[in-house]
């Protein structure tokens, strides 16, 4: 068995931290770790255990708001599917599964991302990163730079599509990051030329010693 890392409690907090307004977060150990040399059988099995992990934490932060009832089907483009009234996002790893869930407003989205640490590997830099991101940024540190530039862009995207239904590359879009506490700061998203119309929103980023994880949501006035 995989020891929990992270008590589900103390993610909570970190979770509900990386946005602006109020949110449902629901979070929970999994054991969802391989073996060194897993067949196919054991992969599916593992990523089986992940997507369960991760639609019960939807359903228990939906409760959260008083949605006791409702459930998160699955759209065709594999994004979950919220009740109507409600946006929320989803985010698992091989010990940590978790869901944020807010009220809806007009130009209201989230996106939540989690990752182990140092989880990104070199051989994905030139997927993942912008010209202008090629060098570590001394927040995270050279082995955990590249994680943290993913999972930012991950939880931007995953805020996205909903709104705009687009596909995108992550190197045409950069990060900027910024440090307001100890492990603990904002980021920003701006592509990289033209063709991509600017998105509004803000993002947040947290930092422990097995996770990195990092929210993205859109402006809105309501609460």
């Amino acid at each position: 068995m995989l020891a929990p890392q992270v008590p589900s409690a103390y993610a909570h907090q970190r979770i509900a931290g990386l946005f602006p307004f109020h949110v449902s977060v629901s979070a929970m150990t999994v054991n969802c770790a391989e073996p060194p040399y897993p067949t196919t059988a054991q992969r599916r099995a593992a990523r089986r255990r992940e997507f369960m992990g991760g639609r019960l934490c939807a359903k228990r932060a939906l409760a959260g708001l008083g949605a006791v009832a409702a459930s998160v089907g699955k759209q065709a483009s594999g994004a979950p599917h919220w009740p109507e009234g409600f946006v929320g996002s989803i985010s698992h790893t091989r010990d940590l599964c978790a869901a944020v869930v807010a009220q809806h407003y007009a130009g209201r989205s989230l996106g939540l991302d989690i990752e182990c640490n140092g989880a990104a590997v070199s051989t994905l830099a030139a997927l993942i990163l912008a010209p202008s991101e090629a060098a570590p940024t001394s927040l995270f540190g050279a082995g955990n730079w590249l994680t943290a530039i993913f999972s930012a862009k991950e939880a931007f995207y995953k805020c996205d599509f909903p709104a705009h239904r687009q596909f995108l590359h992550f190197h045409d879009w950069r990060t900027a990051f910024q440090q307001r506490g100890e492990r603990f700061g904002t980021f920003t998203i701006a592509p990289v030329c033209s063709d991509h119309t600017p998105r509004s929103g803000i993002g947040f980023w947290s930092l422990d010693e097995a996770h990195i994880y990092t929210g993205f949501s859109t402006s809105s006035t309501a609460d």
